[in-house]
């Protein structure tokens, strides 16, 4: 019995139906349509483990994977709660371990629980762009509020010309006052002007 649920979205058949776009920053990702102009992505949420992944998440997301062969998978956050580096470092080891085995790349966003257990998300994003290597397509725009705020181009079916942008943005985790709890956060303005200069950016060059 399956005792935690990994929420897996496949947005199948992303047909090369949507206006070319060119982000300069990730135009290289290596994610490309297919001949049949078709792109899968596999979503990932709300794992929430430690650093003793449970089997049954760990085979689920083996044969989702081995199943669907996604050409990206999306954590969406919440991914790890383990607590301290060393067990965070241990944990996102355990979750990437699915992807590096079948040599997908990978994204991310951050939920509300991921920083909690002592360590940022600044420090976490490191560990998952060092554990995954060249298969960790996340960045992180400058001088933006939060963490992992990023866009990933994919190329026409061809390689010729990009056909489609991701966007990846981090809604935060809580907001206190001290140790007060006053709610959960949301996306800030700078964020929100980030995104649209860029997507304006996209559409001047298209």
């Amino acid at each position: 019995m399956i005792k935690k649920i990994i929420t897996v979205l496949l947005a199948c058949l992303m047909v090369m139906t949507a206006v070319p776009v060119f982000a300069s920053a990730q135009a290289d990702a290596g994610l490309r349509f297919d001949d049949n102009g078709e792109f899968r992505i596999m979503l990932f949420a709300d794992s929430q483990d430690d650093e003793e992944l449970e089997a049954s998440t760990a085979q689920l997301m083996k044969e989702g994977i081995a199943k669907y062969q996604p050409d990206l998978v999306v954590f969406l956050g919440d991914n790890t709660v383990a607590s301290g580096y060393d067990n965070q470092y241990a944990a996102i080891e355990a979750i990437l371990a699915p992807c590096l085995e079948a040599n997908v790349p990978f994204a991310l966003v951050f939920g509300n629980h991921d920083q909690e257990n002592g360590v940022d998300k600044e420090d976490l994003l490191a560990i998952y762009q060092e554990v995954g290597g060249d298969l960790c397509l996340t960045w992180d725009a400058a001088d933006l509020y939060g963490c992992g705020n990023s866009n990933l181009v994919i190329m026409g079916s061809d390689n010729a010309a990009p056909a489609f942008n991701l966007w990846f943005i981090d809604s935060g985790s809580s907001l206190r006052n001290g140790d007060e709890w006053l709610g959960y956060d949301y996306v800030r303005e700078d964020q929100i002007a980030w995104y649209e200069s860029t997507a304006a950016e996209l559409k001047e060059l298209n």
